[in-house]
């Protein structure tokens, strides 16, 4: 599929994956629509991507809500005519143990990180429909294929964004709309970080997220399903359900030794 000259959304541009992915696709020639909830971030990224020469501007949303979803996607068909690559970037973490966590933060969890996808997705699908022209990649994570110790919110969102997304690439086959998921694992952005959740447990090295940037653009350019960035991950999500009892065994285990840690701090 081509990228030149589209017309293509990044959702939660304002740091991280997000903001890496905006710069990557406006280097590809699209015109890219930034959208986030901290405006200062995202205007400030316009004003980087047109330093380059590209194109860009910023739409203001949380996705957690389904009618700006809607709003945001309505007005974009609306300024630029189309619609033609959505990459569904926003999310949040949800690192707390399985007996602390609430149903309201469950419920948060999933609205950012799964119902805004499809809200969006949904808006902007019978526009690609009626053109026979489209291109979704949804930001899923290893952790939707593989779980790890504290976020099973967290984790269960990601796999049913990324349950969704083949799906979906099943069902619009042969319309010309495409869908992809890029699995990334741990990549340096303020995710780790964030307030209201545990400290995260793994102590490993961390990515650039240009690294994941790099792999949205691969996946369009290419008519790819699916990847996980960096590539080396793909192991651990093909290998878990083959060998589930003793993966779940072992990051019980790590979980537990984890906790203890925190605990003892």
């Amino acid at each position: 599929m081509r990228i030149d000259g589209d017309i293509a959304l990044v959702t939660g541009a304002s740091s991280g994956i997000g903001e890496a992915t905006a710069l990557a696709l406006a280097a590809a020639g699209a015109h890219v629509v930034v959208a986030a909830r901290r405006v200062d971030r995202l205007e400030d990224l316009v004003a980087r991507i047109e330093a380059t020469g590209a194109s860009a501007d910023a739409r203001p949303v949380d996705v957690a809500d389904r009618s700006a979803c809607q709003e945001l996607v309505s007005g974009i068909e609306k300024d630029h005519g189309r619609l033609d690559i959505v990459v569904n970037n926003a999310g949040i973490p949800m690192r707390r143990h399985g007996t602390e966590l609430t149903a309201d933060e469950v419920e948060h969890t999933m609205a950012v990180n799964y119902l805004g996808s499809v809200w969006v997705t949904l808006a902007a699908l019978p526009g690609m429909l009626e053109r026979h022209h489209g291109f979704v990649v949804n930001v899923t994570s290893l952790a939707g294929h593989v779980p790890n110790p504290n976020e099973a919110a967290y984790a269960a969102s990601k796999a049913a964004l990324s349950q969704w997304t083949h799906t979906m690439a099943v069902d619009l086959a042969g319309t010309g709309v495409r869908f992809a998921e890029v699995a990334p694992g741990p990549i340096e952005t303020e995710i780790w970080d964030q307030e209201d959740n545990d400290d995260p447990l793994f102590e490993g090295r961390k990515f650039p997220p240009a690294t994941v940037a790099d792999a949205i653009v691969d996946v369009i350019a290419h008519d790819r399903l699916h990847r996980t960035s960096p590539r080396r991950y793909g192991v651990f999500a093909s290998a878990y359900p083959l060998f589930r009892s003793g993966f779940t065994r072992g990051l019980a285990r790590f979980g537990r030794s984890g906790r203890a840690r925190q605990d003892r701090r």
